[in-house]
């Protein structure tokens, strides 16, 4: 019998990552405070890169103390440490979070928000930030050497790419041809100029094996693990609270029937709290968010809609990817997707519901 305390927390904690796709959906959304969000978000991020690059650079000042990470990550921690070009040991920078390695997330969604914003704002010091920032964040994640991201970073800008190319966006490609070699290069020689071989060797492991074989080594275990063993096991699900901070913060590992199981990809997760049903509606629901947002991309009135519609549509498949990395619908990550996609439907929805008055009001015309 599973604790009261394990089922409640469980479901709260996925409450409150679903939750904004409904209550976002349902604020009166424009372009104007859509654009204000989308640029809200990429600062944000943005900053969390710069933290990350002064955390290479200066960790006594902008790293949090090393008692702190080894306490907190116990003997993980010091497979957490890199060493740079000039010998220096220091922790895979954090950005804000509290998480060696954390800036990679914040990196990404600068260089993917960065790159929409060099091409729909007029300001030109905004456009300049931006690529400044894109750099920035691709910086990090080539120093934190998690490759997962990185692949997560490219499929994004690809898919960005494509979708601007589709629509005809040719004068603006031509701009984002020239910027993303740019960034690319720029970052990666800037980051191998201070990580050392250790940054090029990394990532070379993505090209001497199979992409196949790459991620089965890492991760593919994990879906192999989940699918033959736990699937057969667990149809209906094993539990809720049998994995993640759930567990960590209320568990009791000496109970037989709430023994932890350690997930390490979304479909484990989702597999656990409510079987093979809960991973089907999972994922139906994530691929349905992509196809509307990519819908919205193409059809928007509104070209400021279109062109965010663009940045997030990149975005979705990159985390939809990620999923099959890390159960990022139990994180920050996964509010973060609902929360966009939310507001963005939402946005296409503000128009129809201020051209429909309510039942019985009137609309005053327009002064002349």
């Amino acid at each position: 019998m599973q604790p009261a305390v394990f089922v409640f927390s469980q479901i709260i904690l996925n409450l409150a990552v679903w939750a904004p796709i409904f209550w976002c959906s349902r604020v009166r959304c424009s372009a104007a405070f859509m654009r204000q969000i989308f640029l809200l978000y990429w600062a944000f991020n943005l900053l969390g890169a710069v933290v990350g690059v002064l955390q290479v650079y200066d960790p006594d000042r902008f790293s949090p103390s090393p008692e702190f990470v080894r306490k907190m990550l116990g003997p993980m921690a010091d497979g957490m440490q890199i060493t740079l070009s000039d010998g220096r040991q220091v922790w895979r920078p954090m950005g804000l979070s509290d998480s060696p390695g954390g800036a990679a997330v914040s990196g990404a969604f600068a260089v993917m928000f960065g790159l929409g914003i060099t091409v729909t704002e007029r300001n030109w010091l905004l456009r300049l930030i931006a690529i400044a920032g894109a750099g920035a964040g691709m910086f990090c994640v080539y120093i934190c050497q998690v490759r997962s991201v990185f692949l997560m970073t490219v499929a994004g800008v690809v898919v960005y790419l494509a979708i601007m190319t589709i629509r005809q966006r040719m004068n603006r490609m031509a701009f984002l041809v020239l910027t993303v070699p740019m960034v690319l290069l720029g970052a990666y020689l800037w980051a191998s100029a201070v990580g050392g071989t250790q940054v090029v060797s990394r990532l070379d492991t993505l090209s001497e094996q199979p992409a196949f074989d790459v991620y089965y080594k890492n991760r593919g275990i994990f879906l192999e693990q989940t699918l033959t063993d736990l699937l057969p096991e667990y149809p209906l699900g094993a539990g809720l609270g049998r994995w993640g901070m759930t567990f960590s913060y209320f568990g009791d590992p000496d109970l037989p029937d709430s023994k932890p199981i350690w997930v390490e990809i979304q479909l484990t997760g989702w597999l656990l709290d409510g079987g093979f049903p809960l991973v089907v509606i999972g994922y139906m629901a994530l691929i349905f968010a992509c196809v509307i947002t990519a819908r919205q991309a193409f059809l928007a009135q509104d070209p400021r809609i279109a062109d965010i519609a663009t940045a997030i549509s990149s975005l979705n498949l990159s985390l939809l990817m990620m999923t099959f990395n890390y159960p990022l619908f139990i994180s920050q990550l996964g509010l973060t997707f609902w929360m966009l996609n939310g507001l963005l439907f939402a946005s296409t929805l503000s128009p129809r519901r201020t051209a429909v008055p309510k039942p019985g009001f009137v609309r005053k015309p327009d002064p002349v």
